[in-house]
């Protein structure tokens, strides 16, 4: 029996995909813009291995996400280990290990894909390539702004100016919500992420007196900052929820007076995330994506867990979908010559020397090849024109580009 196209399929796993050469470079091109400017506001990257022991990784997960992670025994000390669904804990190791000595502030960078377990019958990807920023050291409002700002000029850059910025606060529900019986907690959750007023409704009954009521409210008020000040009496029975509203009212008052006002927005009901966020959240949404573009926040307590008391916050940008919508140019190829014949090799290496992309070969088959270059001539394909030269490669290039150019 022959071999068929059909026959010769290789299926990925569930949420996997191939990204072929024009998207890998546009990526590529996005990671580096945003590794340049990164580095100029002072981030320095970091590179941490695509997985670990997952006694020691999932120590920074301490929440629900442990069910994301994908654990395999490794061969060769028979420990468990576990493929990363999130860098930020490998961050807070890293800080209280390797760099324990390090005086903070700390400012760090990293390009990373973490890997996630599917759910049942889920199509979603799996495999989520990030860039992200952390920095350590800074505890109030001005770390978190500088953050904030370093995240909108990374997106600003890429020509997103219709883009959104969300604000919260972690702890803003924190101390309602640990009142909720956790019978109904994973429902409750559910419902306010969804802003589902009908099941908060339904839940009423199973929940305290007054918490789905001041749930119902809360999700009532709009996204403008002012709702800030409109949460506060519904939300005065919790003192930390008020204090958390005093941070997020401060942070907000510093993001306006960085020019950020006009795409400011505030979510009073969050609860999105790792479990180990301890107050400020933020998310970038822009058009044409269903989903945040760049998720962070604030996770004091995290470096903790690893050893080392360290206030810390960061974001992570998802490479995919920011370099989907970037109105960024495509990056031009560069001049591409196929050389054929009688010393087709020492030809090749001096033009790749000189910057050109060169291949070897059948210059016949070779479609994607500006130039067709043997050892005395060559031809332009956009126009056919056959040149005849013996010159030297360095002759031989200035006519090259001037043909290419002309």
């Amino acid at each position: 029996m022959g071999l068929t196209p059909r026959s010769l399929e290789a299926p990925l796993p569930t949420g996997m995909r191939d990204r072929l050469p024009h998207e890998a470079e546009a990526r590529r091109a996005l990671v580096e813009r945003m590794l340049a400017r990164a580095g100029a506001w002072g981030y320095g990257l970091i590179d941490p291995p695509s997985f670990e022991f997952a006694s020691v990784l999932e120590r920074g997960l301490p929440g629900g996400e442990g069910a994301d992670v994908l654990r395999f025994v490794e061969p060769e000390s028979g420990e468990v280990a576990a493929l990363r669904p999130d860098v930020t804990p490998q961050v807070a190791r890293i800080l209280a290990t390797r760099m324990r000595h390090a005086e903070p502030p700390l400012r760090l960078a990293y390009v990373a894909n973490v890997v996630r377990r599917a759910g049942s019958g889920s199509a979603a990807r799996r495999e989520v390539a990030q860039c992200g920023v952390e920095l350590a050291g800074p505890s109030g409002p001005l770390g978190d702004l500088e953050l904030i700002a370093l995240a909108d000029e990374l997106v600003a850059r890429e020509g997103l100016a219709s883009s959104t910025l969300d604000l919260g606060d972690a702890l803003v529900l924190e101390e309602l919500l640990a009142q909720v019986p956790l019978a109904p907690r994973s429902a409750l959750h559910q419902a306010i992420d969804r802003r589902d007023v009908r099941v908060l409704d339904d839940l009423g009954a199973a929940l305290p007196q007054g918490i789905a009521r001041t749930l119902v409210t809360l999700l009532g008020l709009d996204d403008d900052p002012s709702s800030i000040a409109l949460a506060r009496p519904v939300l005065a029975p919790w003192p930390s929820a008020v204090a958390a509203l005093d941070r997020l009212e401060a942070l907000v008052a510093l993001a306006q007076g960085a020019g950020l006002a006009s795409r400011l927005r505030v979510d009073l009901t969050t609860l999105r995330g790792f479990s180990y966020y301890t107050g400020t959240t933020f998310q970038i949404f822009a058009a044409g994506a269903d989903e945040a573009i760049v998720s962070g926040g604030r996770y004091d307590s995290l470096v903790a867990r690893y050893g080392r008391e360290l206030p810390s916050s960061g974001f992570a940008i998802d490479i995919e979908r920011l370099s989907r919508l970037s109105k960024m140019p495509s990056v031009s190829p560069p001049l591409r010559v196929a050389v054929v014949g009688e010393g087709a090799f020492a030809a090749a290496r001096a033009l790749r020397d000189a910057g050109l992309v060169v291949v070897h070969g059948d210059a016949a088959s070779d479609t994607e090849a500006a130039f067709v270059l043997d050892h005395e001539s060559f031809t332009r394909r956009s126009s056919g024109m056959r040149i005849f030269s013996e010159k030297p490669v360095e002759a031989l290039l200035a006519h090259l580009r001037s043909a290419a150019f002309g």
